[in-house]
């Protein structure tokens, strides 16, 4: 049976934009939505591998995930001035089974 462990890490950058057109009274408002976001992670983890043959091994991971986003809204509704939101979160999740592998080696 082989220990092992590690740090995996991440980087995501998000952008969207969207225009519509919303029924207000009588008429129509164009409604504009622009969105970015970036996101960093890191993933720490532990596993157990068993080889039953030279050629084939199971393992399995357990690990704890380390995420903190910022996120930018900007939205434009007709003639009004835009609203914007800006949120910051931080959030920390394990996984006891994080991943199972039966696995072939050359």
């Amino acid at each position: 049976m082989i220990g092992y462990y590690g740090i995996d890490g991440g980087l995501g950058l998000t952008r969207f934009s969207a225009s519509s057109e919303a029924a207000i009274n009588q008429g129509f408002e164009s409604v504009e939505n622009d969105v970015r976001a970036i996101s960093v992670h890191a993933n720490g983890f532990l596993g157990l591998r068993y080889h039953f043959s030279p050629q084939f091994s199971l393992s399995a991971e357990t690990s704890l995930r380390a995420r903190y986003r910022n996120e930018h809204i900007e939205q434009i509704f007709g003639d009004f001035p835009a609203e914007e939101i800006s949120t910051n979160s931080f959030s920390l999740a394990t996984r006891p089974l994080h991943a199972l592998r039966f696995a072939f080696h050359f």
